[in-house]
C-alpha cells in the first residue's frame, strides 16, 4: 500500500527538500508520493490573502481558517468538511465555534482545558481556544506518557476539565496502552456529550 502525503504550504518550491534525501527519498514515488497545494490558490478576495489577525487583535498574524479547509478539502483530507485551517491539515482536531466555547468555559480553573491522545490531534483545539490542551502519548498516542496513574492524579487534582475523543488515532489503532487505559478509564468515569459530532467527556466541577 503506498502512503500518498499532502503538504499544504505557501512554499511549494520547498518540497521535498529534505524529504527528497535518504531513505525517504528513495521510497519516494515507490512506497510513497509527495503533492503540494499552494494555500494562496484557495484564497477568495482580489489579493489572495491567507493571513488574518491572531484573536483578540494586536501584531502579528494566524492563517485563514477558510483558505485552508478549502485547501484539505480539495486535497480530500478529513481536516476539509469542518474546521479547516491549521488544526485541520494532517487530520487532526478541528475546534468548531461551539466546540471553542465549550472549551473555553472557566478555562483559567485548571492547568489543562482539555486532553485528547495524540499532539495532532489535541494542538488543533490549543490553536483554536488558545489554551493548553493536554496530549496523551505524544504525537499518534503511541508514548506511554502520561500513564493512567499520573492522568488519574491530575484529574483528583482538578487540573483537566475534558477529555476530547479521537477518532483519527482510533482509526490508526496506534495508541500505546497507556493511551487506550486512559481512554477506557475516562468513558466510566467522566460524563460524555457530543457537539458538533466530537464526543467530549467532562470531569467532576472543582471544588468551590
Amino acid at each position: 500500500m503506498t502512503f500518498a502525503a499532502t503538504i499544504l504550504t505557501l512554499y511549494p518550491e520547498m518540497f521535498p527538500g529534505p524529504l527528497g534525501t535518504s531513505l525517504a527519498g528513495r521510497a519516494l514515488g515507490s512506497a510513497w508520493t509527495l503533492e503540494t497545494r499552494n494555500i494562496r490558490d484557495f484564497a477568495t478576495d482580489k489579493h489572495r490573502s491567507v493571513d488574518d489577525t491572531p484573536a483578540g487583535g494586536g501584531p502579528g498574524g494566524s492563517g485563514q481558517g477558510s483558505t485552508g479547509q478549502a485547501g484539505g478539502a480539495r486535497a480530500g483530507r478529513p481536516g476539509g468538511g469542518a474546521g479547516g485551517g491549521i488544526a485541520g491539515l494532517l487530520g487532526g482536531g478541528v475546534a468548531s465555534a461551539q466546540v471553542s466555547a465549550l472549551l473555553k468555559m472557566n478555562a483559567l480553573s485548571y492547568t489543562w482545558v482539555a486532553a485528547s491522545v495524540g499532539s495532532n490531534n489535541s494542538a488543533g483545539y490549543q490553536l483554536v481556544t488558545g489554551f493548553p490542551v493536554m496530549a496523551i502519548g505524544g504525537f499518534n498516542g503511541s508514548d506511554p506518557s502520561p500513564t493512567l496513574a499520573q492522568f488519574k492524579s491530575h484529574v483528583a487534582a482538578h487540573k483537566i476539565h475534558y477529555f476530547i475523543g479521537s477518532r483519527s488515532v482510533e482509526r490508526s489503532h496506534n495508541g500505546s496502552a497507556s493511551s487506550a487505559a486512559i481512554s477506557a478509564w475516562v468513558a466510566a468515569n467522566f460524563t460524555a456529550i457530543t457537539v458538533d459530532d466530537v464526543t467530549i467527556s467532562q470531569s467532576k466541577p472543582a471544588a468551590r
